[in-house]
């Protein structure tokens, strides 16, 4: 059975918001996820959310409280903003997403977007055929493991995936994972403490 592993806080807050409203949120375990919730709270929403997909009835409740989630923020930004980007959710690539979730969303934003550490240009291929929305590569890097725990951008493998995500037609960016500039936090940079740039694993020419 394919599990929504992406964005369990919109449906634990669509299913605690429901629940405040009908009256009985002190019924369920499930509430808004924190700091100190979340992990909690993701585990309970997978599993409900495993028992949902096993249905028809299920499957439609679900595409129901995403559709309420997605209209409610859509309308809010619209209010104050009527040309603002609606980005939608970050979605895990390498982790079955339900299309419920999809399908409720596609009405009410402008980009899909997806992290991906390992097939972006696949996945991104896919979901903007499959969809027909723009799609946006948010969250990604090839990393190269050194001594020290230090790692590095690689560059051959950022040149590949920006040649394939020009490729595609639908793809509007791509987001490199790490910092500008070296620090004790991101090892992983394009510059290192004293703004040297890594020339040997910067793309190709042209590539930028």
């Amino acid at each position: 059975m394919r599990q929504l592993v992406v964005s369990h806080s919109i449906l634990a807050r669509a299913f605690y918001f429901r629940r405040q409203h009908e009256g009985d949120v002190s019924k369920t375990a499930i509430v808004p996820p924190g700091p100190m919730t979340v992990r909690k709270t993701n585990g309970e929403v997978r599993s409900l959310i495993r028992k949902k997909l096993e249905s028809e009835t299920g499957r439609d409740e679900l595409k129901a409280l995403a559709k309420q989630y997605y209209k409610t923020t859509h309308d809010a930004i619209r209010r104050h903003d009527k040309h603002h980007l609606i980005l939608g959710d970050r979605y895990e690539a390498n982790a079955h997403i339900a299309m419920p979730l999809v399908e409720a969303a596609k009405p009410y934003i402008d980009v899909l977007r997806f992290q991906d550490f390992r097939d972006p240009i696949q996945h991104l291929d896919y979901w903007f055929k499959e969809t027909g929305i723009p799609v946006l590569l948010a969250d990604a890097a090839g990393i190269q493991r050194e001594e020290n725990n230090f790692t590095r951008n690689d560059g051959e493998w950022y040149t590949k995936v920006l040649d394939g995500l020009i490729e595609n037609p639908g793809c509007i960016g791509f987001h490199l994972c790490g910092a500008y500039q070296r620090n004790k936090a991101r090892r992983r940079d394009l510059l290192d403490g004293f703004e040297k740039p890594d020339e040997e694993n910067e793309p190709h020419p042209g590539r930028q």
